[in-house]
């Protein structure tokens, strides 16, 4: 998938260089169509989120909402962290992991359950980034 930050907001804790609070938006588009829920093509997701970050490492919390080609929505929790490296050419990039948890969904999607697991990257003030994932789910009565 491929992302970009439709908004974020920082906010300074000033009690150690680097550390920010941060709330921020993100739209995923699909475009190979590779992603689906029980048949279904994802369309596009929007993850809602929050960091707690020092030099644009530490723990993150997302909110996603999926949005299935048929109009119907699936729900998911995720936690994650970031890690801040400085490359070879002196360059920041900041590499992401989480585990996102499905909790629902609308229409045949309401009992969605199941976990995904991924991995990305991204510059320090990027307003995109690439990431994968991988898991399993499945849909209670």
């Amino acid at each position: 998938s491929t992302g970009q930050y439709l908004q974020q907001h920082a906010i300074d804790v000033d009690d150690s260089p680097g550390h920010q609070v941060r709330v921020y938006e993100i739209r995923n588009n699909y475009p190979d169509k590779d992603f689906a829920f029980a048949g279904v093509m994802v369309k596009e997701s929007l993850v809602r989120g929050m960091s707690d970050y020092i030099n644009f490492s530490g723990p993150f919390t997302t909110y996603t909402v999926y949005t299935l080609e048929d109009g119907n929505k699936v729900f998911s929790r995720g936690t994650g962290s970031s890690q801040s490296s400085t490359k070879a050419d002196g360059t920041q990039l900041v590499k992401f992991s989480f585990i996102e948890n499905f909790v629902g969904g609308t229409g045949k999607f309401k009992g969605m359950r199941g976990q995904m697991t991924g991995s990305g990257e991204r510059a320090p003030v990027a307003k995109t980034l690439t990431s994968q994932s991988s898991g399993e789910y499945w849909i209670e009565e």
